[in-house]
């Protein structure tokens, strides 16, 4: 499995590989990516919530993050078409969740772009969007939550 490397959020957003969470640089919406195999996925906040764009006035609404898949084709990297999603995961979720749903998603996708862009992964993608940090607490996170 990949390493989930930090960079500074400069390096990131120009492209660089790794992972970085850029609460400095508010231009750059990637808050960490996993890149191997040329096959990039990335965690995005580009200011989703539950219903649409997030609404801070809205006390039951929470800001989301999305996931982006990429895939590298000729030296550059393009969308993976249908695999990009808003998920269940709020932008304020701990980092080592983050990472580990990062790699479950890196993981996913790895097996399921063999054989793109011939076979869709939309459905993939609809059915991953409903993950959030439950799905990947350890049972050693879960005891301290009781």
């Amino acid at each position: 499995m990949p390493d989930l490397t930090e960079v500074s959020a400069r390096e990131l957003c120009s492209n660089a590989d790794g992972l970085s969470v850029t609460e400095q640089y508010p231009d750059c919406t990637v808050e960490m990516m996993l890149e191997e195999d040329g096959i990039r996925v990335e965690w995005e906040d580009i200011g989703e919530g539950i219903c649409g764009d997030y609404n801070p006035e809205d006390p039951d609404d929470i800001p989301l993050l999305r996931f982006s898949v990429s895939i590298l084709l000729d030296g550059q990297w393009e969308a993976v078409e249908d695999a990009s999603y808003c998920t269940q995961m709020p932008v304020d979720t701990p980092v080592p969740i983050l990472e580990r749903a990062l790699q479950f998603l890196f993981q996913e996708y790895k097996s399921a772009l063999s054989d793109y862009p011939y076979h869709s992964v939309k459905r993939l993608g609809e059915r991953l969007s409903w993950i959030g940090p439950d799905d990947f607490q350890t049972p050693a996170c879960r005891e301290n939550d009781e």
